[in-house]
């Protein structure tokens, strides 16, 4: 069953979806019923997927690996820009602070762990 996220007001036409088969989905409700992208870097479950409040074209996926994508639709489509292993179980949640500069997750072992975003990613791309 897919995990629906709420989104910022940036890409409030754009829905993000995480997976039991192992993928994101980039979504516009309004125009089609099928995924305007997938994304495909896990080799478990994307248990979660979180838009960036500072940057509209980061969003970050969580997966039963334990590893914690950083993706960038102005650069990359096809790979994260970031691809971390950061815990040894699953990573079940995660959620950016106001200003998108600090990630927090949550694991299968109840542990939170929080991350810092290096202030050059924080930023929109000019073009």
């Amino acid at each position: 069953m897919p995990h629906f996220h709420d989104i910022s007001s940036d890409v409030s036409n754009l829905v993000l979806t995480s997976s039991f088969d192992w993928s994101v989905k980039l979504w516009n409700p309004k125009l089609k019923n099928e995924p305007l992208c997938t994304f495909e870097s896990a080799e478990d479950y994307v248990y979660d997927v979180c838009w960036n409040r500072a940057n509209p074209c980061l969003f970050t996926s969580v997966d039963g690996e334990g590893y914690i994508d950083l993706w960038n639709l102005s650069q990359d489509l096809e790979m994260p820009i970031i691809h971390q292993k950061a815990d040894n179980c699953a990573i079940n949640k995660a959620a950016w602070n106001r200003d998108g500069s600090k990630l927090i997750t949550g694991n299968s072992n109840g542990s939170v762990k929080l991350f810092g975003l290096n202030k050059n990613l924080m930023k929109a791309s000019e073009e």
